[in-house]
């Protein structure tokens, strides 16, 4: 009789990417000289690795009552960069 055993490890591989992905980020940060270089990339990075839509970061005053996107991702068509108000 041959006996085996099966092991569903899809959550560990993951979580490895997870990790992976998170330590590119991290380094990114460390090394990078340019906040607006920066914002692009992880905008980029996260949209692809999440399979998002889209993905930006933005910037809101409140008292001038307008919001800035930066340079962000978009999967089709252009990103959202601008100032709206």
């Amino acid at each position: 009789m041959i006996g085996g055993v099966a092991l569903d490890i899809t959550a560990e591989r993951q979580m490895q990417s997870d990790r992976e992905f998170l330590f590119a980020i991290a380094e990114k940060i460390r090394t990078s000289g340019s906040p607006e270089y920066l914002m692009a990339h992880i905008s980029r990075s996260l949209g692809e690795y999440l399979a998002l839509h889209r993905c930006f970061f933005n910037e809101i005053d409140t008292v001038a009552d307008i919001e800035t996107i930066n340079d962000g991702f978009a999967r089709e068509g252009k990103p959202l960069t601008g100032t709206y108000a």
